[in-house]
């Protein structure tokens, strides 16, 4: 256990924001996992990390040292000792249990210890080894938006999955399932997204924390009673508010969509609204800023309708013309296209949720080399 007391330089801070720089190498999740548990606790009391600390104040970490100095060292720690009052010992040998691989049987014929022994062993001493991965430092921390007992709001940044194309990737699904693994209400269910986004499409993805929110928030998808509303830059100047409807077929082996006027054996309808918010100019070339009303939610439509009337996304090198792409790597140093799921709005019990993201990094300093902004 460590105590910390605040300075009076340090205070006025949220509490998550200072943790986050005692322990800079820990995942966010790692800390409100530890909150809930009372891992971590302000003033002997729990915390949700939303709290501003003050001169005195007094935050205890019940956690080992190697745990602390490893999170602030730099080190990635192959094992981490996470003490009795993190996990209960039973729960910690029935979970290592069935996660840790089958060995396999010598062939000296010596007898074999089986995981939940070696489990029990390494409990003994005070340690159990952490599965790969479990706090992945390849992918970014989540960024919260909203959360009850229901549904978990996160936006998710470019570069990231939405699901597993592959059995070893490691995807927004595994890194959300991590955070309400302690508050799942059923252990038999796993917590599940209600849509998904590309790869380096960023923004809201919604997941349902019990099997009725999730049903509820997938039929709600699926009927579209919910307004999705996307951010994106294009190039040219688009000077007023259209409805666009088309076809679109998908091409399984490259990947890739077109958008037809007419139906095609294989084709489904598609309707997209588009509204410009700003227009702007660099190295001689013009650009808009699009509200982009997504009314049916089919894979690439916001991308490959656009292009199809001569406004490709800045940074998308799949449906983009040579000339434009080379011009996004060039001059705007974009590689991926600037699509961000921007908001949700709906109705539910007589109540209007409104759920926005907030810009990645990249899509913001675009927009300031072109003179437009989010207000």
């Amino acid at each position: 256990m460590r105590e910390v007391i605040i300075s009076e330089r340090e205070e006025g801070q949220r509490l998550d924001r200072y943790l986050e720089k005692y322990m800079p190498d820990a995942p966010k999740s790692f800390f409100y996992k530890m909150m809930r548990k009372k891992n971590i606790v302000l003033n002997g009391k729990k915390v949700s990390g939303s709290e501003r600390i003050q001169t005195g104040d007094q935050i205890k970490l019940f956690l080992a040292d190697e745990t602390i100095e490893g999170f602030r060292s730099g080190k990635k720690a192959q094992e981490v000792d996470l003490g009795a009052q993190q996990m209960p010992q039973a729960k910690r040998l029935e979970k290592g249990a069935r996660q840790m691989p089958q060995a396999k049987r010598p062939t000296n014929g010596a007898r074999q210890m089986s995981p939940a022994k070696r489990l029990e062993k390494g409990a003994r001493q005070g340690k159990i080894e952490l599965q790969q991965g479990h706090y992945d430092r390849n992918l970014p921390p989540l960024q919260i938006v909203y959360e009850d007992a229901q549904f978990l709001v996160v936006n998710k940044p470019v570069g990231v999955l939405s699901q597993k194309a592959d059995r070893n990737d490691r995807s927004i699904v595994e890194q959300i399932t991590d955070y309400l693994a302690d508050n799942a209400a059923d252990d038999t269910f796993r917590p599940g997204i209600c849509n998904r986004l590309d790869r380096n499409t960023s923004g809201l993805i919604v997941a349902g924390k019990t099997v009725r929110a999730l049903q509820d928030m997938n039929k709600r998808f699926k009927e579209r009673t919910i307004c999705k509303y996307y951010l994106c830059v294009v190039h040219g100047s688009v000077l007023k508010k259209q409805y666009l409807k088309g076809y679109l077929e998908k091409d399984s082996r490259t990947n890739k969509v077109t958008v037809r006027q007419q139906p095609g054996p294989n084709s489904v309808p598609i309707a997209t609204e588009y509204l410009p918010l700003q227009q702007g100019m660099y190295q001689g070339e013009s650009f808009t800023l699009l509200q982009v009303h997504l009314i049916t939610g089919k894979s690439h439509q916001i991308r490959a309708h656009l292009a199809s009337i001569g406004h490709p996304l800045v940074g998308d090198v799949k449906y983009s013309t040579k000339r434009a792409s080379a011009f996004d790597r060039e001059q705007l140093h974009q590689r991926v296209q600037l699509l961000h799921a921007w908001q949700l709005i709906f109705t539910a019990h007589g109540k209007e949720y409104v759920w926005k993201a907030e810009l990645p990094d990249n899509f913001a300093q675009v927009l300031r080399r072109l003179g437009m902004e989010i207000k």
